[in-house]
């Protein structure tokens, strides 16, 4: 077309071509004013390739060549000119837009170049520039759309709502994002291979899902190729099966839509379940959009199932550790109760053991008894029957009842409960039209004047296996009754009973035997206490005696000084301590009266043991404490002194003992200068015994008489060489004569007068 300068543009919208959807139709509307003010006689194509919106143009139509040149111009030259077509090309800043004219050749090329052609593409481009902003807008109002929706899944997720309730608003939020009026999701259940209907909402469809149902897979097909595959689906679900090659069955997933959208709910990269939006009156309502849509939706439906699945779980879990808890609970409760009863049973039972051991009269047990029993249970009416020996009659030891309060005798047997439950052995519970049946039956009558019991209750006490009574409670009201349970309690009762009896028996048997016994043990006592004294007296005689046996078996009899074997002890001992560190070393004196044969040959023996005695009395006041003195035997006597560092103290402390027993003395009315002999041994380490001392200091003893008497020696090793000289001369003598080597030379005895 050629248009002049001229003529009027008479071009509508309605001519333009649709926009791409990209575009938007604003664009259009914007470019309208655009064509009108092109060049009369002349036609416009207008193409643009923007950086967000992309590629796109606009013509009047029927010139596709103009067209066509117009869209290359967008990868080729920024002007050209072909003979009455030209074509100019702009670049903005948000993308390229192309002009292109066929206009005539006496048209205005100047006013075209300069002024319409830089106009238009300023316009095209403004109008890509408020269509990218329509679509950011519109993108913005998606995402917004979009993140609510999502806060609303998350917030349902969260909520209180049963699960039916939470699912159904996921619908509507949905409902809200893309045509979603058919609506259902499933759980696949991978165990099974089966699928649930968590949620189904359809219009035409009548079925009813219910969540606890599993249902095969061939029950919706479509869905189950969505599960199989693990991929989205989308357009006419006869052509999906026969894209997939599957084929359709008449009856089968209910009514055929015209268009089914499905995406698989994937947990870990496994299918888990599908949603599935479906529309039975348009055709391709459902696009990539609604696909990428719907998938981002899944996911957080997913996440809300998983939470709101957790949930229930977990409340269903509460529900039954509740529940577990309650029955544990109650379990304890009851638990404690019968803990309780067995310790008030166990607490009855020790004190029946108490008082059969504690009280004094059976009077006395059988009443604190009743208050043990009146703890376990109702028993203000309570008595004791006891049979007698020959069988013939019924003894009442202890009765109480609140309604006849008369005292009961002894009765001869007859056919009362008491007797019935004798005779039988066996615990009887009874109500008042159980008493009027046995009755009626002849097995009981009615004894005593008093009311008739409303329930009663008996149980056999026994004796070495026997039955020998009954111990029974009644109750006079309807409101108050006993049950099987008290029967057991009252025939456990009874067993502990029976043995508290025999106990009590036994108890007042023992103390009659006991205050027998204990005249007998008195008797008994004050024969042995006469008995016990004697023999103590005898024990201590035997003492006694066994005390001088040793006194005169360590000392002497005369003069009551040790004697050699308590001396010998003491110097074994000596001995032994020296060898330490810090002992010190001792002596023993051997001192020798001497003349005493004189003395005893003139004087007397008498006089002579006189003598001794009073020569041990002055030893004895000069030792030290640590000293010992003692006789030997006749007139010899022996000392041990301590502490001895050297000759010259021994010495002295001879030398002190010789004046003592030199001072004079009368006996048997004769004045006696008495004198003696001391020998003298000092501790040496070659002494190993007792004896070696003694024999060292008898041989410096004699050495003393030797020289003079009534002076001491110390023992030398000179004269223990001189003594075993004369030991081997003696020895040498005697075996000289024993062989005859003596030869005798005989002398004339001569008288000279």
């Amino acid at each position: 077309m050629i248009l002049s300068r001229n003529e009027t543009v008479d071009t509508t919208v309605d001519a333009i071509e649709v926009p791409p959807p990209t575009v938007g139709g604003g664009l259009k509307a914007a470019l309208a004013p655009l064509l009108r003010a092109a060049p009369p006689d002349a036609r416009v194509a207008i193409a643009w390739r923007h950086r967000v919106l992309g590629e796109g143009g606009l013509d009047e139509g029927g010139d596709d060549v103009l067209r066509d040149r117009t869209r290359a111009a967008l990868d080729g030259n920024a002007h050209a000119v072909e003979g009455d077509l030209q074509v100019e090309r702009f670049e903005r800043a948000n993308g390229i837009v192309c002009i292109g004219l066929r206009r005539r050749p006496d048209a205005d090329s100047d006013w075209i170049d300069r002024h319409w052609t830089p106009l238009a593409a300023d316009l095209v481009a403004a109008c890509l520039r408020l269509a990218d902003a329509d679509t950011r807008i519109e993108a913005l109002e998606k995402s917004k759309r979009l993140q609510h929706a999502l806060y609303e899944i998350s917030d349902l997720a969260g909520s209180n709502l049963e699960m039916r309730e939470m699912l159904a608003r996921i619908h509507g939020v949905v409902g809200e994002l893309m045509p979603a009026d058919n609506f259902f999701i499933v759980q696949y259940v991978e165990a099974h291979d089966r699928i649930r209907f968590l949620y189904f909402a359809d219009h035409r469809h009548e079925f009813i899902a219910n969540p606890e149902v599993e249902y095969p897979l061939s029950f919706t097909p479509l869905t189950s190729v969505l599960i199989r595959h693990g991929k989205p689906l989308i357009g006419r679900p006869l052509k999906i099966l026969e894209s997939l090659g599957i084929p359709y069955q008449e009856g089968t997933g209910g009514p055929v839509s015209e268009d089914w959208l499905g995406v698989p709910l994937l947990r870990d990269a496994s299918v888990c379940g599908a949603i599935v939006v479906q529309d039975y009156l348009r055709p391709n309502c459902y696009g990539s959009e609604e696909q990428a849509l719907l998938e981002y939706v899944g996911q957080h439906i997913l996440t809300a199932l998983d939470r709101k699945t957790a949930q229930v779980e977990l409340e269903r879990r509460v529900r039954e550790r509740t529940l577990a808890l309650e029955q544990a609970n109650q379990e304890l409760q009851n638990e404690v109760l019968e803990r309780e009863r067995a310790e008030k049973l166990q607490k009855a039972l020790f004190r029946i053991t108490e008082l059969s051991v504690g009280t004094t009269s059976l009077e006395d047990f059988y009443a604190a008894l009743h208050g043990v029993i009146g703890e376990l249970l109702y028993a203000k009416n309570l008595y004791i029957a006891l049979q007698s020996a020959d069988g013939k009659r019924i003894e009442f030891p202890y009765v109480a009842d609140e309604i006849d309060t008369s005292t009961v005798h002894d009765r001869p047997r007859g056919k009362g409960l008491t007797e019935y439950v004798i005779d039988t052995g066996k615990p009887l519970l009874a109500r008042r039209e159980d008493i009027l049946t046995l009755e009626a039956r002849g097995l009981v009558h009615n004894l005593g004047p008093g009311p008739m019991a409303c329930c009663w209750l008996g149980v056999p006490l026994t004796r070495d296996s026997v039955v020998s009574g009954v111990i029974g409670v009644q109750s006079y009201t309807e409101s108050i009754g006993f049950i099987d349970r008290d029967q057991e309690l009252l025939t456990f009762v009874a067993h502990h009973i029976d043995a508290a009896l025999a106990r009590k028996r036994a108890q007042d048997t023992l103390v009659a035997a006991h205050a027998e016994l204990e005249t007998r043990v008195q008797t008994r006592t004050r024969e042995l206490a006469d008995a016990n004294r004697e023999l103590r007296e005898q024990i201590a005689e035997r003492l006694r005696a066994e005390q001088r046996l040793r006194h005169q078996a360590r000392h002497d009899s005369l003069t009551g000084l040790p004697n050699r074997a308590q001396l010998q002890e003491r110097l074994d001992d000596a001995i032994m301590r020296v060898t330490s560190a810090d002992a010190r070393p001792f002596a023993v004196l051997f001192l020798d009266i001497d003349r005493f044969k004189l003395i005893n040959d003139s004087v007397g023996h008498v006089a002579g043991d006189e003598l001794l005695v009073e020569c041990s009395r002055r030893i004895s006041q000069l030792i030290l404490r640590d000293d010992l003195v003692a006789r030997l035997g006749g007139d010899e006597f022996a000392l041990l002194v301590e502490n001895v560092e050297s000759a010259d103290q021994a010495r002295h402390y001879a030398s002190s003992i010789l004046r003592a027993i030199g001072q004079p003395l009368w006996i048997e009315g004769r004045e006696i200068f008495p004198s003696a002999s001391i020998g003298i041994a000092l501790w040496h380490p070659r002494y190993r015994k007792s004896e070696e001392l003694l024999r060292d200091a008898d041989a410096a003893m004699y050495r003393a008489k030797r020289l003079g008497r009534n002076r001491s020696e110390v023992f030398g090793e000179e004269m223990r060489a001189e003594a075993m000289r004369l030991l081997d001369l003696e020895a040498d003598l005697r075996r000289a004569i024993m062989h005859d080597a003596f030869e005798p030379h005989f002398q004339p005895i001569l008288r000279l007068a």
